[in-house]
């Protein structure tokens, strides 16, 4: 009991100042060792990461596993063993060694774009913590078949501004390999990288990686790094017309709708539409882009239109484009009187105020325009007699008006009377007649 006394005494006064020289450094040096063992045996050794001291050997001296009272066991052998004082570090090299084949990293990788596309750049950002056991020198980053490296920084800054030495051994390859002064992980306190990669179409894969605590190496094995993503190349968007051929070029009348206009979209996570009339729009949902609604202004006709796919990979076909035209509402103005010809005479012109559209001139048998309505004359204001001929019989006209696609409007209808066709007889003084030869014909009664 007295003999325990006196070490308590003594470990007390190593902290208190009495001892110096070799003698206090040596046994602060020993103090720390037993905390570092007590962590070993208390955290390490139950997570697997530490054998006990049973299935470690040395020729030298042997490594005790404490038991009993703290005071009573550790501090008596490291206060009066040099022998086992000189081999107490021990265990933490078989620890690094043990570690070399099973590291842990606490790792995530990051896309800084959501989606890869097909011969573009991508950043693919690494960032790394170390578990209280880990203590890495180097990484080796593989990237997947299709990806290849662009550029990655010559040197990583950490956190503490200490830098990692970044090499690209093949276009597939990063090494990440702390300096020569033979900094690990835990000192480093390493971040992340970010490394430019190219992506191939079609590419697929995961990212793998393996850490060493061998100074100035890039491992080819080794502690493996855990939560390696896959990443696939997305395909480029495509935007294709799925409604009728001719929809992405249609006229309509203004305040009519439009026949919709749809195209199947790929990739794209949206589209914006630009060009279309006032009173059309167009939205995009489950890859399906629609155009629909009724313009309700003629101004700027024809109107060229764009979809353009948002979102997605942009290097294929990622525009559709069309045409609306919009005519104005056929309209037509008044037109001039009825005439009464002669049988055998052609009409006076006959015209039309105003019109909006293509005018076509209309003649028929009877008032109704059921009956032998025929065609005359050309795409103008005047009808002129020239284009009527002459007429023997009584015919009715009309202006039909067409603007575009819109419904035709109609005039009103202008009747040419054809008075009879009877010659005049002329009696004078009951004693003889004179039969005129027309209508046309004047004659003058002498006094």
């Amino acid at each position: 009991m007295e003999s325990k006394t006196t070490h308590s005494t003594n470990f007390l006064n190593t902290f208190s100042g009495k001892f110096n020289g070799k003698r206090t450094a040596n046994l602060v040096a020993m103090w720390l060792t037993i905390l570092v063992s007590q962590l070993i045996k208390n955290f390490l050794t139950p997570l697997g990461f530490v054998k006990k001291h049973s299935d470690i050997r040395s020729t030298d001296a042997p490594i005790m596993e404490p038991s009993g009272s703290f005071f009573d066991s550790w501090f008596k052998q490291f206060i009066f063993s040099k022998t086992f004082r000189a081999k107490a570090l021990m265990p933490l090299v078989l620890v690094v060694s043990m570690l070399m084949g099973s590291v842990v990293l606490g790792q995530t990788w990051t896309l800084n774009s959501p989606i890869i596309c097909s011969g573009n750049n991508v950043d693919l950002t690494l960032t790394a913590t170390a578990t209280t056991t880990t203590n890495q020198a180097g990484y080796r980053i593989t990237l997947p078949t299709g990806f290849s490296v662009v550029s990655v920084p010559e040197t990583t800054n950490a956190s503490n501004n200490k830098s990692w030495n970044v090499s690209t051994p093949s276009a597939q390859v990063i090494c990440l390999v702390a300096p020569g002064n033979g900094d690990r992980l835990s000192t480093m306190q390493f971040v992340s990288v970010s490394i430019v990669v190219n992506v191939t179409s079609g590419a697929s894969g995961s990212l793998t990686g393996f850490a060493t605590t061998t100074a100035n190496s890039c491992p080819s094995s080794g502690g493996t790094l855990s939560g390696s993503p896959t990443i696939t190349a997305a395909s480029n968007n495509t935007i294709a017309l799925t409604s009728a051929g001719s929809t992405d070029s249609q006229s309509v009348c203004i305040n009519t709708a439009i026949t919709n206009i749809t195209y199947a979209t790929t990739g794209a996570t949206g589209a914006t539409f630009s060009g279309l009339p006032t009173g059309v729009t167009g939205s995009w949902s489950g890859n399906l882009a629609t155009i629909s609604g009724s313009p309700s202004v003629t101004a700027g006709s024809p109107y060229n239109y764009t979809v353009t796919m948002t979102g997605g990979c942009t290097g294929g076909t990622n525009t559709a484009t069309g045409t609306i035209t919009v005519n104005p509402a056929s309209a037509v103005g008044s037109v001039s009187s009825n005439q009464t010809i002669c049988p055998g005479s052609s009409p006076l012109d006959m015209s039309i105020a105003s019109a909006i559209g293509t005018i076509q001139w209309q003649r028929a048998d009877n008032l109704g325009f059921t009956t032998n309505v025929t065609n005359v004359g050309s795409n103008s204001t005047i009808l002129t007699g020239l284009q009527v001929g002459a007429l023997t019989v009584t015919r009715y006209f009309r202006a039909v008006v067409t603007s575009g696609v819109c419904t035709s409007a109609t005039s009103a209808i202008i009747t040419v009377t054809v008075e009879d066709t009877t010659a005049p007889v002329i009696t004078l003084n009951g004693l003889a007649s004179i039969t005129l030869e027309s209508c046309t014909d004047t004659y003058t009664e002498l006094g």
